[in-house]
């Protein structure tokens, strides 16, 4: 019976390797993430419920390590948890959304994954072999990620010339490629098979290949910042009588250095702009795109962080503080970058949700596995190889994390890396000494017990979200064909789960969408009844997150709605209450002003629209939008010869309208028609 303890939790452990295998699109909402996290957090749960199977059958002398590595994992849970409960949200912090659900629950597990598996594997050969496993699962997901750049609609990808593989984002597959990279590296050099070195040389060759496929610059630059900290780490630390080693180190640390300045010098060649994401990564500008939008992020967050220094805003709410200080100038590049739930920077965003506390422990994670790793090598405990790739990809972790954020699917590989490093460098010292007194107490607690507590836990923080989660998707057909929409979502209801705030978003948003259906087949009696239950529906979410402004814009929008039907303007005022609320959280937010500016037309405030316009304008000048809707205002309020002016104006500015806006200021104000000149036959 002893043994059968240490190998379930190998096979459980085993199991997890293929939690970022899993994709369900046609049973779950946000089908890359949603059933990842609930296998892997049953997965663990049957762990830790085998776990203390093995601890109480008093078969086995398991304790918990004092090592630095351990102390850091439990600094970062303790500190993730004061954040969640001093932060502006805790519940958000908790359990956080379906499309990230990286909140403290989940981290929970993270931390039980690292503590059970650094306890109960020991041995230099079980690690290895479980590397090894690691590496077979994530090379189906880098067969995947290579093959949709063959098929790029294959497991729908989005075909916009980078790949995801099975994660779903394509910033998730860069980091995990990394990982592969250096554990394939590590396994390749000390394989004592030559056929199973050539095999994983191989596919470290290929992990490259897909880092570039996955196009993340992040991903990139982390790889070439790890590689040159592992060849400077190799050349240090290589004994002095390996000068031929060294030698080579050297020669391909230069070779190195000198391929990525030849690719800088000819980065705006044609040959060097379209190598996927090198190309774009050396081709960076840092004032115009993407690149200059998550710089005004960063900025934001540490202008933030003077709020709530210590312990911050709250894991998973960076948004509210993005919400707060939003800077007009995100719009030049598009609605899309107008909401940022993330800083994409893991330090200035851990800066601003966890405060310097969190950050701290963030960093105490990088920090203590160095010092493990190099007092163990000065102890002759570990080989060269381990000390110098375990740095590198260190390194490469964190400086792709600057540009990105953690995922569910790093922190798998992150804190496995973690355990595996603690586990062969751990030192003597142990924490419990009244191991008999403990288990003397809990001795009697049996087997059928601890299954039951798992079970229970099992089905109620991964089962039953899993079934309301898929019951949404019934509701989302139902609203598609007309079905019985209230029955469907009832249903939802009924079933226990903590993302019911997602739900109930997510209902909203699908209702706005279909309303206008609804109502051009006729079904207006149809469609009241569902814009009701969505605004009841956000009313529960607001109460439940009051500083969220998306549930006010998201309800105003459906109030708007409601009152083209029913030509209640109870409605609009309620709309414009929200919109006003929304405003004290995120002043400078245009969406809001657009909108609201709106409903103080329709209501007949004029004065009071006008004045929201050119306060926007004033703020965002360079917005064309801004300028057409205060002329498009100007104009319902008979001021003609005011929206005549603000044509004027935008136009000397050399503001370009196209589309809606060209109509509008075009019918204010026609541009003049220039002459056209005849051409004639010049006559002698």
């Amino acid at each position: 019976m002893k043994k059968n303890y240490p190998r379930a939790l190998w096979w459980l452990t085993v199991a997890t390797f293929l939690v970022p295998l899993i994709v369900l699109p046609s049973y779950f909402i946000f089908p890359f993430i949603v059933p990842k996290v609930l296998v892997f957090r049953t997965l663990v749960l049957c762990q830790l419920g085998v776990f203390l199977l093995w601890y109480f059958s008093k078969q086995t002398t398991v304790r918990i390590s004092r090592t630095p590595i351990s102390i850091a994992v439990l600094f970062f849970f303790a500190s993730f948890t004061l954040s969640t409960f001093f932060g502006t949200d805790w519940y958000h912090s908790f359990w956080d959304n379906h499309e990230r659900m990286l909140g403290l629950f989940t981290i929970a597990h993270y931390v039980l994954y690292y503590f059970i598996i650094t306890t109960t594997f020991k041995e230099m050969d079980t690690w290895r072999r479980l590397l090894l496993y690691f590496v077979m699962a994530a090379s189906v997901v880098l067969a995947i990620a290579l093959w949709q750049k063959i098929q790029p609609n294959f497991l729908l990808n989005n075909n916009n010339g980078r790949t995801s593989a099975t994660l779903g984002n394509a910033i998730y597959l860069g980091g995990y490629c990394v990982w592969l990279f250096f554990v394939s590296c590590y396994l390749a050099v000390t394989d004592t098979l030559v056929w199973r070195r050539w095999l994983l040389g191989c596919l470290a060759v290929l992990a490259i290949l897909g880092i570039i496929a996955s196009g993340t610059r992040g991903s990139v630059l982390g790889l070439v910042v790890g590689l040159v900290i592992l060849f400077i780490v190799y050349f240090c630390i290589l004994p002095k009588e390996k000068q031929r080693e060294r030698r080579i180190i050297g020669v391909g640390g230069a070779v190195a250095v000198l391929g990525f300045l030849v690719l800088f010098a000819f980065r705006t060649t044609s040959l060097v702009a379209h190598i996927p994401a090198v190309g774009s990564l050396l081709n960076t500008n840092f004032i115009a795109g993407t690149a200059s939008t998550r710089i005004m992020a960063w900025k934001i967050a540490w202008q933030a962080t003077e709020d709530h220094p210590l312990f911050g805003w709250g894991p998973n709410n960076f948004v509210y503080a993005f919400n707060k200080y939003y800077n007009p100038r995100f719009l030049e590049h598009g609605w899309g970058e107008t909401w940022f739930d993330n800083a994409h920077n893991i330090i200035m965003n851990t800066l601003t949700t966890q405060g310097f506390v969190g950050l701290l422990a963030y960093l105490s994670l990088f920090g203590a596995t160095f010092w493990q790793l190099f007092r163990a090598f000065k102890k002759n405990h570990l080989s060269v190889h381990l000390v110098a790739l375990s740095s590198g990809f260190l390194v490469a972790h964190l400086v792709q994390n600057i540009f990105v954020f953690e995922n569910i699917t790093s922190y798998l590989f992150f804190f496995f890396y973690l355990a595996f490093i603690n586990s062969i460098t751990h030192s003597t010292d142990k924490l419990a000494t009244n191991e008999t007194m403990f288990r003397s107490v809990f001795g009697g607690v049996t087997r059928v017990a601890i299954w039951v507590m798992v079970i229970l836990s099992i089905w109620v923080t991964n089962i039953s979200p899993a079934r309301a989660n898929m019951a949404m998707i019934d509701v989302f057909r139902t609203i598609y064909t007309q079905g019985d929409v209230v029955a469907a979502y009832n249903g939802v209801l009924a079933i226990s789960s903590p993302h019911h705030d997602d739900n109930r978003m997510d209902m909203a948003r699908l209702i706005t969408q279909s309303a206008s259906e609804y109502l051009r087949i006729g079904k207006k009696v149809e469609a009241q009844r569902l814009l009701n239950l969505a605004i009841s529906e956000l009313d529960k979410n607001r109460l439940l997150h009051p500083n969220d402004i998306r549930n006010h814009i998201q309800e105003a929008q459906l109030l708007q709605i409601t009152f083209d039907v029913s030509k209640n303007p109870d409605y609009l005022f309620k709309a414009e209450r929200l919109l006003e609320e929304a405003q004290v959280f995120s002043p400078a937010r245009q969406q809001i002003q657009y909108v609201l500016s709106i409903l103080k037309s329709m209501l007949g405030k004029h004065n009071e629209a006008i004045a929201i316009l050119r306060k926007s304008v004033a703020d965002s000048p360079t917005i064309p939008e801004g300028w057409w809707r205060l002329a498009y205002i100007l104009q319902n309020a008979k001021k003609i010869e005011e929206a005549q002016n603000v044509v004027r104006e935008a136009r000397a500015q050399g503001i370009l309208f196209i589309g809606v806006g060209e109509n509008v200021v075009n019918e204010i104000l026609p541009l003049p028609v220039s002459p056209t000149s005849t051409t004639g036959t010049k006559t002698k």
